[in-house]
């Protein structure tokens, strides 16, 4: 009866440990997301990171850094910007309003930064493909590459 026993409980370790090794799986691919490309202050990241899982001790493995270097940067923020960011509710941690507003503001500084360095390693230009037969193209697309150049398009007219 013993052995019955212990071997559910086995079962249900291993599928409790496998839940929460895919839930770290994700958390991680979300820092990874937030931390590809970003100039922001690693505070802000810090933040970022507890924002995406809710736990102090969470985010300071997902960042690779202390707990207490986690809650010194939450702290700096928030006296940084004047309010608390999260409070515990039934030993919960949630987000404040003021919270939600920086984390939103965060991930558009975050969006936005992206479309600049995207624009940056075009220099500025657009690409726009024209697919047209040989005859038409040297005759009609050479002559109007002049003025998609002026308009910022970037042209290839000696593509085959």
């Amino acid at each position: 009866m013993k052995l019955k026993n212990r071997n559910l409980y086995k079962k249900a370790f291993r599928a409790e440990f496998f839940l929460i090794a895919q839930k770290k799986l994700s958390d991680i691919n979300r820092m990874e997301e937030f931390k590809e490309n970003i100039m922001l202050d690693h505070r802000t990241e810090t933040f970022m990171a507890v924002c995406s899982v809710m736990n102090y001790r969470e985010a300071a493995e997902l960042l690779h850094i202390t707990q207490p270097a986690v809650t010194q940067h939450i702290q700096f923020l928030e006296k940084e910007y004047g309010c608390r960011l999260f409070l515990y509710e039934n030993r919960k941690l949630i987000k404040t309003p003021a919270a939600q507003m920086l984390e939103d503001y965060l991930r558009s500084v975050q969006q936005r930064e992206n479309f600049l360095r995207e624009k940056i390693k075009n220099n500025g230009l657009r690409e726009l493909r024209i697919g047209a037969t040989k005859t038409i193209g040297d005759y009609v697309i050479r002559q109007d590459s002049r003025f998609l150049k002026s308009a910022g398009y970037s042209t290839d007219s000696d593509r085959g």
